[in-house]
């Protein structure tokens, strides 16, 4: 499901193609749905790759969060009234890439650490 939404987040979303969006979109998505496969396989490989995509998708969300909350700011800071419309559409913009860019990692980073202590041998 996210890997289906980071493709139409990229692809659809954004209007204009940039291959510096497209191409980690594309590469972010392909590893999200081998992991997913690999992890209904049972695979090896599958933590090692859940964890590599979750750290990617937390340090995306990290970053976009960081700069919609200074642009956000900065808006309200230099634009008076019409500042605050706009600080207000990223506020929502915000809100809703949180859960899908850093709880949803995080959550799948500690799955991961107690699966991985879980299993190791004593």
């Amino acid at each position: 499901m996210l890997a289906g939404l980071v493709l139409w987040a990229a692809f659809s979303g954004l209007t204009a193609r940039d291959l510096w969006v497209d191409l980690p979109a594309v590469l972010l998505a392909a590893m999200l749905l081998s992991s997913s496969a690999g992890l209904l396989r049972n695979a090896p490989w599958a933590l090692r790759m859940l964890r590599a995509c979750a750290s990617i998708e937390l340090l995306i969300g990290v970053v976009a969060i960081a700069a919609l909350a200074l642009s956000a700011s900065y808006l309200v800071g230099t634009h008076g009234d019409l500042g605050r419309s706009g600080a207000l559409t990223m506020t929502l913009v915000l809100a809703l890439m949180l859960p899908y860019l850093v709880l949803y990692p995080v959550l799948q980073l500690i799955w991961v650490y107690a699966r991985q202590h879980a299993s190791a041998p004593r």
